[in-house]
């Protein structure tokens, strides 16, 4: 897998692919977590990527947080990054 070298600039964070810079900001988080494919605790890189919804009738673009296991490459769940998924979802449709 590919790495980009991410900038951060102003508080902006430019980069489209590998977000391993996400994480400086969501406190002391341990960037592990539950692979089923794998069957135990693995360590994970975070992309972004646009995603689509429609939300009562309106279609809603907004950029989405994956969590990825390094082993394996499948898409493990993150709470923190599901929380955030959800805040950019919310504020994309109200902007």
């Amino acid at each position: 897998m590919a790495r980009l070298l991410m900038a951060v600039v102003g508080g902006l964070l430019f980069g489209a692919y590998l977000l391993d810079v996400y994480h400086t900001y969501t406190r002391n988080e341990t960037r592990k977590a539950y692979c089923d494919i794998c069957r135990q605790n693995i360590m994970y890189n975070t992309i972004e990527s646009v995603r689509k919804r429609e939300i009562n009738g309106e279609v809603v673009s907004y950029n989405e947080i994956k969590s990825i296991c390094q082993e394996c490459g499948n898409e493990v769940f993150v709470p923190n990054i599901r929380d955030e998924n959800i805040e950019r979802l919310y504020q994309a449709y109200r902007g």
